[in-house]
Protein backbone atom coordinates (compact mmCIF):
# COMPACT_ATOMS: atom_id res chain seq x y z
CA UNK A 1 0.00 0.00 0.00
CA UNK A 2 0.94 3.58 -0.99
CA UNK A 3 1.37 5.03 2.64
CA UNK A 4 2.15 8.42 0.92
CA UNK A 5 -0.69 10.67 0.16
CA UNK A 6 0.05 11.23 -3.67
CA UNK A 7 -3.08 13.61 -4.87
CA UNK A 8 -1.19 13.60 -8.31
CA UNK A 9 -2.10 9.77 -8.07
CA UNK A 10 -5.24 10.31 -6.56
CA UNK A 11 -6.63 12.22 -9.43
CA UNK A 12 -5.06 11.08 -12.60
CA UNK A 13 -6.48 7.19 -11.36
CA UNK A 14 -10.08 8.53 -12.31
CA UNK A 15 -11.32 7.31 -8.56
CA UNK A 16 -14.15 8.68 -9.05
CA UNK A 17 -15.35 6.96 -12.33
CA UNK A 18 -13.93 3.42 -10.82
CA UNK A 19 -12.52 3.63 -7.63
CA UNK A 20 -13.68 2.40 -3.82
CA UNK A 21 -12.70 2.93 0.06
CA UNK A 22 -12.57 0.76 3.26
CA UNK A 23 -12.75 3.06 6.29
CA UNK A 24 -10.78 0.99 8.91
CA UNK A 25 -10.77 3.54 11.70
CA UNK A 26 -12.32 6.47 12.83
CA UNK A 27 -9.21 8.55 10.86
CA UNK A 28 -8.24 6.24 8.36
CA UNK A 29 -9.54 5.47 5.15
CA UNK A 30 -8.27 3.06 2.52
CA UNK A 31 -9.07 4.24 -0.95
CA UNK A 32 -8.84 1.47 -3.60
CA UNK A 33 -7.65 2.59 -7.09
CA UNK A 34 -7.76 1.50 -11.06
CA UNK A 35 -9.05 -1.53 -12.59
CA UNK A 36 -10.00 -4.46 -11.09
CA UNK A 37 -8.58 -7.89 -11.41
CA UNK A 38 -9.51 -11.60 -10.33
CA UNK A 39 -7.49 -13.61 -8.25
CA UNK A 40 -8.46 -17.44 -8.33
CA UNK A 41 -5.48 -18.77 -6.14
CA UNK A 42 -4.44 -16.13 -3.32
CA UNK A 43 -1.64 -18.66 -2.16
CA UNK A 44 -0.15 -18.08 -5.34
CA UNK A 45 0.17 -14.20 -5.45
CA UNK A 46 2.94 -11.72 -3.79
CA UNK A 47 2.61 -12.02 -0.23
CA UNK A 48 2.97 -8.76 0.33
CA UNK A 49 -0.25 -7.83 -1.90
CA UNK A 50 -3.21 -6.09 -0.97
CA UNK A 51 -6.20 -8.41 -2.32
CA UNK A 52 -10.09 -6.65 -1.82
CA UNK A 53 -13.18 -9.13 -1.09
CA UNK A 54 -16.05 -8.26 -2.52
CA UNK A 55 -18.52 -11.25 -3.40
CA UNK A 56 -22.10 -10.92 -3.47
CA UNK A 57 -24.28 -11.65 -0.74
CA UNK A 58 -25.54 -15.21 -2.08
CA UNK A 59 -22.19 -16.95 -3.75
CA UNK A 60 -22.02 -18.89 -0.65
CA UNK A 61 -24.67 -21.21 -1.87
CA UNK A 62 -22.86 -21.96 -5.02
CA UNK A 63 -20.82 -25.06 -5.19
CA UNK A 64 -17.49 -24.41 -5.00
CA UNK A 65 -17.42 -21.10 -5.39
CA UNK A 66 -16.59 -19.92 -1.67
CA UNK A 67 -12.70 -20.75 -2.30
CA UNK A 68 -11.95 -17.86 -4.06
CA UNK A 69 -14.86 -15.68 -4.92
CA UNK A 70 -14.78 -12.07 -5.34
CA UNK A 71 -11.40 -11.92 -4.29
CA UNK A 72 -9.49 -9.34 -6.69
CA UNK A 73 -6.68 -6.69 -6.91
CA UNK A 74 -6.63 -3.32 -7.74
CA UNK A 75 -3.57 -1.02 -9.62
CA UNK A 76 -3.21 0.89 -6.31
CA UNK A 77 -4.26 1.79 -3.01
CA UNK A 78 -4.10 4.90 -0.86
CA UNK A 79 -4.15 5.42 3.00
CA UNK A 80 -5.45 8.90 3.59
CA UNK A 81 -7.16 10.43 6.74
CA UNK A 82 -10.72 11.75 6.93
CA UNK A 83 -9.62 15.51 6.07
CA UNK A 84 -7.30 14.38 3.23
CA UNK A 85 -10.24 12.69 1.62
CA UNK A 86 -12.87 15.34 2.23
CA UNK A 87 -10.54 17.91 1.11
CA UNK A 88 -9.82 16.12 -2.20
CA UNK A 89 -13.75 15.42 -2.52
CA UNK A 90 -13.91 19.09 -2.05
CA UNK A 91 -12.34 20.19 -4.61
CA UNK A 92 -14.21 17.67 -7.36
CA UNK A 93 -17.21 17.64 -5.98
CA UNK A 94 -19.01 20.84 -5.56
CA UNK A 95 -22.94 20.43 -6.66
CA UNK A 96 -26.08 19.58 -5.48
CA UNK A 97 -27.26 16.20 -3.83
CA UNK A 98 -29.74 13.84 -5.92
CA UNK A 99 -32.99 14.63 -5.90
CA UNK A 100 -34.97 11.09 -5.31
CA UNK A 101 -37.94 9.94 -5.89
CA UNK A 102 -40.05 6.97 -4.25
CA UNK A 103 -41.01 4.09 -7.24
CA UNK A 104 -41.94 1.05 -5.07
CA UNK A 105 -41.31 0.04 -1.40
CA UNK A 106 -41.71 -4.01 -2.22
CA UNK A 107 -44.07 -4.01 1.21
CA UNK A 108 -45.90 -7.27 -0.88
CA UNK A 109 -42.32 -9.21 -0.69
CA UNK A 110 -41.52 -8.28 2.62
CA UNK A 111 -45.16 -9.63 3.60
CA UNK A 112 -44.24 -13.12 1.79
CA UNK A 113 -40.42 -13.46 3.27
CA UNK A 114 -42.40 -12.65 6.59
CA UNK A 115 -44.88 -15.38 6.09
CA UNK A 116 -42.30 -17.74 4.93
CA UNK A 117 -40.66 -17.31 7.62
CA UNK A 118 -43.32 -17.82 10.60
CA UNK A 119 -44.39 -20.97 8.53
CA UNK A 120 -41.10 -22.61 9.05
CA UNK A 121 -41.04 -21.25 12.67
CA UNK A 122 -44.26 -23.44 13.34
CA UNK A 123 -43.04 -26.13 11.59
CA UNK A 124 -40.25 -26.24 13.69
CA UNK A 125 -37.34 -25.91 10.98
CA UNK A 126 -36.03 -22.45 11.44
CA UNK A 127 -35.74 -20.31 14.55
CA UNK A 128 -34.79 -16.60 12.99
CA UNK A 129 -34.54 -15.51 9.51
CA UNK A 130 -33.69 -11.93 8.05
CA UNK A 131 -36.19 -10.67 5.70
CA UNK A 132 -35.39 -7.61 3.55
CA UNK A 133 -36.87 -5.10 1.08
CA UNK A 134 -36.03 -2.68 -0.95
CA UNK A 135 -36.74 0.80 -1.29
CA UNK A 136 -36.56 1.68 -4.63
CA UNK A 137 -35.84 5.82 -6.05
CA UNK A 138 -35.76 7.18 -9.85
CA UNK A 139 -33.19 9.41 -10.60
CA UNK A 140 -33.36 11.43 -13.57
CA UNK A 141 -29.93 12.15 -13.77
CA UNK A 142 -26.75 10.73 -12.77
CA UNK A 143 -26.63 9.55 -9.18
CA UNK A 144 -23.89 12.16 -7.56
CA UNK A 145 -22.70 9.66 -4.95
CA UNK A 146 -19.15 11.30 -4.76
CA UNK A 147 -21.15 14.33 -3.03
CA UNK A 148 -22.98 12.16 -0.54
CA UNK A 149 -19.67 10.15 0.93
CA UNK A 150 -18.28 13.87 1.17
CA UNK A 151 -21.37 14.98 3.04
CA UNK A 152 -21.21 11.80 5.09
CA UNK A 153 -17.58 12.18 5.87
CA UNK A 154 -18.33 15.61 7.43
CA UNK A 155 -20.56 14.65 9.95
CA UNK A 156 -18.05 11.53 11.64
CA UNK A 157 -21.05 9.27 12.64
CA UNK A 158 -19.90 5.99 14.49
CA UNK A 159 -18.96 3.16 12.11
CA UNK A 160 -17.05 1.97 8.89
CA UNK A 161 -18.02 3.90 5.68
CA UNK A 162 -17.15 1.81 2.93
CA UNK A 163 -18.05 1.69 -1.60
CA UNK A 164 -17.19 0.52 -4.53
CA UNK A 165 -18.16 1.31 -7.91
CA UNK A 166 -17.51 2.23 -11.74
CA UNK A 167 -19.08 3.70 -14.79
CA UNK A 168 -22.39 1.77 -14.27
CA UNK A 169 -22.82 1.77 -10.87
CA UNK A 170 -21.75 0.80 -7.10
CA UNK A 171 -22.65 1.00 -3.97
CA UNK A 172 -21.52 3.18 -0.94
CA UNK A 173 -22.67 2.50 3.08
CA UNK A 174 -21.84 3.53 6.39
CA UNK A 175 -21.88 -0.24 8.30
CA UNK A 176 -21.85 -0.63 11.99
CA UNK A 177 -20.70 -4.18 11.48
CA UNK A 178 -17.35 -5.92 11.20
CA UNK A 179 -17.37 -9.44 10.16
CA UNK A 180 -13.92 -9.91 10.71
CA UNK A 181 -10.65 -7.95 11.51
CA UNK A 182 -7.32 -9.78 11.69
CA UNK A 183 -4.01 -8.54 13.68
CA UNK A 184 -2.03 -11.32 12.44
CA UNK A 185 -2.85 -13.03 15.62
CA UNK A 186 -6.64 -12.58 16.53
CA UNK A 187 -9.51 -12.73 14.66
CA UNK A 188 -11.92 -10.16 16.12
CA UNK A 189 -16.00 -10.31 14.87
CA UNK A 190 -18.75 -9.17 16.84
CA UNK A 191 -22.66 -10.22 17.31
CA UNK A 192 -24.71 -7.42 16.41
CA UNK A 193 -28.40 -8.03 16.31
CA UNK A 194 -31.46 -7.06 17.76
CA UNK A 195 -32.18 -2.95 16.78
CA UNK A 196 -34.71 -0.44 18.13
CA UNK A 197 -35.48 2.88 17.80
CA UNK A 198 -33.46 5.34 20.04
CA UNK A 199 -37.14 6.75 20.90
CA UNK A 200 -37.31 3.60 23.39
CA UNK A 201 -34.15 4.69 25.69
CA UNK A 202 -33.06 1.40 27.02
CA UNK A 203 -29.88 2.03 28.99
CA UNK A 204 -29.13 -0.95 30.18
CA UNK A 205 -29.00 -5.04 28.39
CA UNK A 206 -31.47 -6.27 31.12
CA UNK A 207 -34.54 -3.55 29.92
CA UNK A 208 -34.38 -4.71 26.26
CA UNK A 209 -37.06 -7.14 25.47
CA UNK A 210 -36.60 -10.44 25.78
CA UNK A 211 -37.30 -11.24 21.52
CA UNK A 212 -34.31 -9.06 21.26
CA UNK A 213 -32.23 -10.60 23.50
CA UNK A 214 -33.34 -13.91 22.64
CA UNK A 215 -32.42 -12.53 18.34
CA UNK A 216 -29.29 -11.54 19.82
CA UNK A 217 -28.62 -14.68 21.64
CA UNK A 218 -28.99 -16.94 18.44
CA UNK A 219 -26.42 -14.62 16.56
CA UNK A 220 -23.51 -15.63 19.23
CA UNK A 221 -24.93 -19.22 19.11
CA UNK A 222 -24.26 -19.39 15.18
CA UNK A 223 -20.52 -18.02 15.51
CA UNK A 224 -20.04 -20.50 17.90
CA UNK A 225 -21.06 -23.10 16.02
CA UNK A 226 -19.29 -21.85 12.57
CA UNK A 227 -16.12 -20.95 14.52
CA UNK A 228 -15.89 -23.26 17.52
CA UNK A 229 -13.56 -22.73 20.56
CA UNK A 230 -13.84 -18.79 20.88
CA UNK A 231 -13.64 -15.86 23.60
CA UNK A 232 -17.29 -14.19 23.90
CA UNK A 233 -17.08 -10.78 25.52
CA UNK A 234 -20.02 -8.55 27.45
CA UNK A 235 -22.95 -7.90 25.66
CA UNK A 236 -23.56 -3.93 25.57
CA UNK A 237 -25.63 -1.74 23.89
CA UNK A 238 -24.88 -0.10 20.82
CA UNK A 239 -26.14 3.29 20.60
CA UNK A 240 -26.02 5.19 17.00
CA UNK A 241 -27.63 8.24 16.16
CA UNK A 242 -30.98 6.73 15.22
CA UNK A 243 -31.01 3.51 15.89
CA UNK A 244 -29.31 0.89 18.98
CA UNK A 245 -28.38 -2.45 18.51
CA UNK A 246 -27.00 -5.44 21.12
CA UNK A 247 -23.62 -5.95 20.38
CA UNK A 248 -20.90 -8.70 21.66
CA UNK A 249 -17.26 -8.70 20.62
CA UNK A 250 -16.03 -12.23 20.06
CA UNK A 251 -12.71 -13.55 19.41
CA UNK A 252 -10.35 -16.42 18.51
CA UNK A 253 -6.78 -17.14 17.57
CA UNK A 254 -5.51 -16.59 13.56
CA UNK A 255 -2.51 -16.82 12.60
CA UNK A 256 -2.31 -16.94 8.51
CA UNK A 257 -4.22 -15.10 5.74
CA UNK A 258 -5.48 -18.95 4.70
CA UNK A 259 -6.95 -19.14 7.94
CA UNK A 260 -8.64 -15.35 7.86
CA UNK A 261 -9.99 -16.10 4.63
CA UNK A 262 -11.43 -19.82 5.96
CA UNK A 263 -13.05 -17.84 9.09
CA UNK A 264 -14.42 -15.04 6.89
CA UNK A 265 -16.04 -17.85 4.87
CA UNK A 266 -17.61 -20.09 7.71
CA UNK A 267 -18.92 -17.03 8.76
CA UNK A 268 -21.08 -15.23 6.06
CA UNK A 269 -23.54 -15.11 6.81
CA UNK A 270 -23.89 -15.17 10.60
CA UNK A 271 -27.42 -15.56 11.71
CA UNK A 272 -27.23 -11.32 12.17
CA UNK A 273 -27.92 -11.88 8.38
CA UNK A 274 -28.74 -15.21 7.26
CA UNK A 275 -31.35 -18.26 8.40
CA UNK A 276 -30.39 -19.93 11.47
CA UNK A 277 -29.86 -22.22 11.73
CA UNK A 278 -28.04 -22.36 8.68
CA UNK A 279 -30.26 -24.99 6.32
CA UNK A 280 -28.71 -24.66 3.04
CA UNK A 281 -31.76 -25.78 1.06
CA UNK A 282 -33.78 -23.47 2.99
CA UNK A 283 -31.36 -20.81 2.48
CA UNK A 284 -32.00 -21.75 -1.81
CA UNK A 285 -35.71 -21.53 -1.18
CA UNK A 286 -35.39 -18.14 0.69
CA UNK A 287 -32.81 -16.81 -1.89
CA UNK A 288 -35.69 -16.93 -4.82
CA UNK A 289 -37.64 -14.42 -3.25
CA UNK A 290 -37.75 -11.17 -5.92
CA UNK A 291 -35.89 -8.60 -3.32
CA UNK A 292 -33.81 -11.84 -1.97
CA UNK A 293 -32.48 -12.30 -5.64
CA UNK A 294 -32.07 -8.39 -6.20
CA UNK A 295 -29.60 -8.39 -3.21
CA UNK A 296 -26.83 -8.61 -4.88
CA UNK A 297 -23.89 -6.61 -2.51
CA UNK A 298 -26.85 -6.05 0.39
CA UNK A 299 -25.48 -7.41 3.40
CA UNK A 300 -22.34 -9.20 2.00
CA UNK A 301 -18.86 -9.23 3.08
CA UNK A 302 -16.64 -6.07 1.78
CA UNK A 303 -13.15 -5.08 2.63
CA UNK A 304 -8.99 -5.75 2.29
CA UNK A 305 -7.35 -8.61 3.32
CA UNK A 306 -2.94 -8.18 3.61
CA UNK A 307 -0.21 -11.27 4.08
CA UNK A 308 -0.72 -10.26 8.16
CA UNK A 309 -4.10 -8.19 8.14
CA UNK A 310 -7.71 -7.99 7.31
CA UNK A 311 -10.62 -6.15 7.63
CA UNK A 312 -14.06 -7.27 6.61
CA UNK A 313 -16.79 -5.32 6.94
CA UNK A 314 -20.97 -6.50 6.49
CA UNK A 315 -22.15 -4.31 3.81
CA UNK A 316 -25.14 -3.02 5.60
CA UNK A 317 -26.93 0.71 5.91
CA UNK A 318 -25.64 1.65 2.19
CA UNK A 319 -26.97 2.72 -0.89
CA UNK A 320 -26.55 0.50 -4.21
CA UNK A 321 -27.02 2.43 -7.39
CA UNK A 322 -26.93 2.07 -11.61
CA UNK A 323 -27.70 4.76 -14.12
CA UNK A 324 -31.46 5.18 -13.66
CA UNK A 325 -32.16 3.77 -9.70
CA UNK A 326 -31.05 4.07 -6.14
CA UNK A 327 -32.07 1.37 -4.13
CA UNK A 328 -32.33 1.26 -0.81
CA UNK A 329 -31.70 -2.51 0.59
CA UNK A 330 -32.83 -3.16 4.92
CA UNK A 331 -33.30 -6.35 6.73
CA UNK A 332 -34.63 -7.27 9.97
CA UNK A 333 -34.41 -10.28 12.11
CA UNK A 334 -37.61 -12.44 12.73
CA UNK A 335 -38.00 -14.75 15.08
CA UNK A 336 -41.56 -16.97 16.10
CA UNK A 337 -42.34 -13.88 18.28
CA UNK A 338 -41.98 -11.21 15.48
CA UNK A 339 -44.61 -8.68 14.40
CA UNK A 340 -45.05 -7.62 10.76
CA UNK A 341 -46.33 -4.23 11.56
CA UNK A 342 -43.27 -4.11 13.91
CA UNK A 343 -40.88 -5.43 11.64
CA UNK A 344 -41.51 -3.01 8.46
CA UNK A 345 -41.22 -0.09 11.10
CA UNK A 346 -37.87 -0.88 11.74
CA UNK A 347 -37.09 -1.32 8.29
CA UNK A 348 -38.32 2.15 7.79
CA UNK A 349 -36.11 3.31 10.27
CA UNK A 350 -33.13 1.97 8.73
CA UNK A 351 -34.02 3.84 5.55
CA UNK A 352 -34.40 6.65 7.60
CA UNK A 353 -30.74 6.28 8.92
CA UNK A 354 -29.34 5.65 5.56
CA UNK A 355 -31.14 9.04 4.43
CA UNK A 356 -29.63 10.53 7.22
CA UNK A 357 -26.11 9.62 6.88
CA UNK A 358 -25.29 10.35 3.41
CA UNK A 359 -27.87 13.71 3.63
CA UNK A 360 -30.37 12.22 0.67
CA UNK A 361 -32.40 14.40 -0.76
CA UNK A 362 -35.89 12.53 -1.00
CA UNK A 363 -38.63 14.09 -3.12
Amino acid sequence: MDKNLNINDLTSSNFLTAGGLLQTAPDQFILLLGARTPVFNASSSDSHQLFVYSPQFWDFLREGSQAQSGLFQVEKTLQLSRKELSDYLEKFVLAKPTALTLANDHFHDFEAQFAWSQKNFREKHLLKTVPATKFEFLIKEKFNFAYQLYLSLQKNRPGFIYGLWDEAGGFLGLTPEILAAWNGKKLSTMALAGTWSNNHGFEHVSEVDMKTREEHEFVINDIRERLGQISVGNTEIYKLPTLSHLKTEIAQECLTQKDFLSAIQKLHPTAALGIYPRKLDLAEEFSKFTVQQQRGFFGAPFGVIGHDSGHIIVGIRGIIWNKTTVNLFVGCGVTAQSEASSEWQELQTKKKAICEAFSLQIL
